[in-house]
């Protein structure tokens, strides 16, 4: 037998391996691209039938390539304090298009880290995302500190706000409960009437100057932001209804942030030991909020109740006619 067809043979044999490492290679480097990639395909695979009918491709195409990169948050959910923002981002953060912060809880970089760790840690603390996602951050406090709104148009005069409001005496209360579980504010020391009263020992009358109370006032907050940004630029979400119907408000903030549809009721799965909702996966893993959220709330005279409730509603009214919208 003649050697050239060995020689033929060997050859094919030879770069039919070469074929063979060079696509083994490929699937490496997919397979240790970085943590967020990773976390990104993780979150391309769905099988509820809103997901069947999201488009993934583009997602898929931009993970294997490994082209994301640290941006900074094309929206903020800037508060309120004890309104939902954590439920909300942790929501949101299961969106294909939409990826949160690195740290879990309030970032607090425009109101407290602004000027001593810069914009550069600020960027690095977000995720790695491709040019088809939207970046998240979630601070609580930033409804309620004066400068944060400067800060952030300052930085990037495009950036969406949404703001989630709840009822001003849910709000209340809420605030009180987690100041006494955290032994702060002097909340484990006094009764919640005692925390928002005037101390003339006789009648209980708000006062108007307790740190609750305050913050339980949104209007002053809330025109400074407005002030900063267009109304079209700031998203207001109904916490109440947030609670209740997750799917809802979550379709709302889809639409605000031009991404595809994907929150539907199936997602959600209501835990009544905390009274809140969780998000279960495609796989059927349900995921709920940590420990601290559902915590119990003090029994209280139902005259205190209407007694906060009467000074709340003239703020109510204003602050409605100042966003052109009623909620609650």
């Amino acid at each position: 037998m003649s050697k050239l067809p060995k020689i033929v043979l060997l050859a094919c044999c030879v770069i039919a391996a070469v074929y063979f490492l060079l696509s083994l290679v490929g699937q490496i480097q997919v397979s240790i691209s970085s943590d967020e990639t990773s976390e990104i395909q993780h979150k391309i695979v769905y099988k509820t039938e809103s997901e069947k009918a999201f488009p993934r491709a583009k997602l898929t195409a931009n993970a294997q390539r490994g082209k994301c990169k640290k941006q900074l948050p094309q929206a903020i959910i800037a508060g309120h304090l004890k309104s939902g923002t954590g439920a909300l981002v942790e929501f949101l953060n299961e969106h294909p298009q939409i990826s949160s912060s690195n740290i879990r809880t309030d970032v607090q970089f425009f109101n407290k880290f602004y000027v001593s760790r810069g914009i550069r840690w600020y960027q690095s603390i977000m995720p790695c995302t491709f040019k088809n996602q939207i970046t998240i951050e979630k601070t609580a406090q930033y409804f309620s500190y004066p400068k944060v709104a400067e800060r952030i148009r300052t930085i990037n005069t495009t950036t969406k706000i949404i703001i989630i409001l709840k009822d001003p005496v849910k709000v209340a209360v809420s605030l009180y409960a987690m100041w006494r579980e955290h032994k702060s504010n002097h909340a484990h020391e006094y009764t919640f009437e005692r925390m928002i009263s005037k101390t003339n020992g006789t009648t209980f009358e708000i006062d108007p100057n307790s740190k609750i109370i305050k913050l339980c006032s949104y209007v002053q907050n809330m025109k400074q932001w407005l002030q900063v940004f267009e109304r079209t630029q700031v998203l207001i979400l109904d916490g109440n209804s947030f609670d209740d119907h997750p799917a809802g408000t979550l379709k709302d903030v889809e639409k605000f942030l031009n991404v595809k549809h994907f929150f539907d009721t199936d997602h959600f799965v209501f835990n009544s030991t905390k009274g809140k909702y969780c998000f279960r996966r495609w796989n059927g893993k349900v995921r709920c909020l940590p420990e601290g959220k559902g915590r119990p709330h003090p029994k209280l005279n139902a005259n205190v109740i209407q007694t906060l409730t009467d000074y709340y509603k003239p703020m109510k009214k204003i602050l409605f006619k100042v966003i052109n919208q009623t909620l609650w």
